[in-house]
């Protein structure tokens, strides 16, 4: 037989299950963009950091967007910010949060999980 040989069959399981975990993986996450994306920024932002950023990361990276930092969402990775102005808004793009979303639509979300937003 000719050809290139397969090198082991966990090398193809691997390659399969890429082939169907990373566009699935890429529609949630575009998805969850198109579908929490803020209605009213001026009303307040929710700022989604990585889930094993503590609390101090995430306050400091929210503070440094130059938005109001107005409480954590719920779970510590988490920031509710109001924007001060039309510039806070490139600069919470910028500040390395996986997703801004509408704060109500967050916790909206956490609370059908079960955890309960004072």
């Amino acid at each position: 037989m000719t050809g290139i040989p397969v090198k082991s069959f966990s090398f193809r399981l691997f390659f399969d299950t890429m082939l169907i975990v990373v566009p699935a993986v890429f529609s949630l996450a575009v998805s969850a963009q198109l579908a929490l994306k803020p209605r009213d920024p001026s009303a307040g932002l929710a700022l989604v950091f990585a889930p094993w950023s503590s609390a101090e990361t995430t306050f400091l990276k929210a503070a440094e967007t130059g938005a109001r930092f107005v409480r954590f969402g719920g779970m510590p990775f988490i920031a509710i910010v109001m924007p001060e102005g039309h510039g806070d808004l490139a600069r919470v793009n910028s500040a390395g949060a996986w997703l801004v979303a509408d704060p109500k639509a967050i916790a909206a979300c956490l609370e059908a999980a079960g955890r309960k937003i004072r």
